[in-house]
């Protein structure tokens, strides 16, 4: 077999990072699961972050095109949450690039695994850099820019960590108090937690 089905495989090695533990399962263990060969699954996904960051990847393209479609704006942390936002509702809703089950996944394994939360936050800040940059045509290290990445980075990484304790699953609660968290996280990153609205009801 010199093919393998990419969606199929991240569905999987996702399923096994979150019920077996990432660090306990390996890429034989996901090309088993696919009733594929290991080199085959090793030359499309390298290591195990690959998995992750093909989600990531997926929900970075769909917030530029949300930023693509609002105006500019002169506050990029905002722009980017905004973005973030309604990337976030659209797989919520079915109609993102990524399932709901795959974000929710990809978080919990981000929240319990300490090595891949620093390799995606690496590539958060490179990808995002870029983005912004060329989106207002400047470089990377424009200070505007590099403030923003280095802001929502932290944002990111706040919400992300808050997430080691949902469930494996997502459900109702969990996915409406996930918008609530970010911008909870969003207001006391950026000294403005007096202004929090209220959070979604204890079930």
């Amino acid at each position: 077999m010199t093919e393998v089905d990419r969606a199929a495989v991240v569905d999987t090695a996702l399923e096994l990072f979150t019920s077996r533990g990432y660090n306990s399962t390996t890429l034989d263990d996901i090309a088993a699961a696919n009733a594929v060969q290991a080199d085959v699954v090793a030359a499309a996904f390298p290591n195990k972050e690959a998995f992750i960051l093909v989600v990531v990847d997926e929900m970075f393209t769909a917030i530029f095109d949300e930023l693509e479609k609002a105006p500019e704006a002169a506050d990029l942390v905002e722009a980017i949450r905004a973005a973030h936002q309604s990337a976030v509702e659209k797989i919520i809703a079915g109609e993102g690039p990524v399932s709901l089950i795959q974000m929710h996944r990809m978080g919990r394994v981000i929240a319990s695994n300490p090595s891949v939360a620093q390799a995606v936050s690496a590539h958060r800040k490179q990808v995002i850099g870029r983005g912004l940059a060329d989106r207002r045509g400047v470089d990377p290290d424009d200070p505007q820019i590099k403030k923003a990445v280095t802001v929502w980075s932290a944002i990111m990484a706040s919400t992300h960590a808050a997430a080691a304790h949902d469930n494996d699953e997502p459900d109702s609660f969990a996915t409406e108090f996930t918008s609530h968290r970010l911008n909870r996280t969003v207001q006391l990153i950026r000294g403005n937690a007096s202004r929090t609205t209220a959070p979604p009801p204890e079930r």
